[in-house]
């Protein structure tokens, strides 16, 4: 359980990275121009909920190895407060991109 674990929280981190460099990187095209929604867009919008349910996923995986006193961060110490400050990063972020 504990490789599981640390396979999702790399996993959840280097998505959370690359997926807030591709909101920060992206240059929609311009309104009107007649080629209807932009896909890459649209997907980068629906993405939003993938990477919510991965950082949730690993959070309660955090949550379950709590009880095991786990001897390093990919085991899970320290893993709820990494979860809290990687959640609130993503929340802070959307919340100032769907303004």
């Amino acid at each position: 359980m504990t490789r599981y674990y640390s396979f999702s929280l790399v996993l959840s981190v280097v998505m959370l990275c690359l997926w807030l460099a591709s909101w920060v990187l992206y240059d929609p095209p311009g309104l009107g121009d007649g080629n209807g929604p932009d896909l890459l867009g649209i997907l980068l919008f629906f993405s939003i909920w993938l990477m919510a349910l991965l950082l949730l996923n690993s959070a309660l995986l955090a949550w379950y190895l709590r009880s095991r006193l786990p001897a390093s961060i990919l085991a899970g110490k320290h893993g709820i407060g990494i979860h809290v400050a990687l959640i609130g990063i993503y929340g802070a972020f959307l919340t100032a991109l769907l303004r």
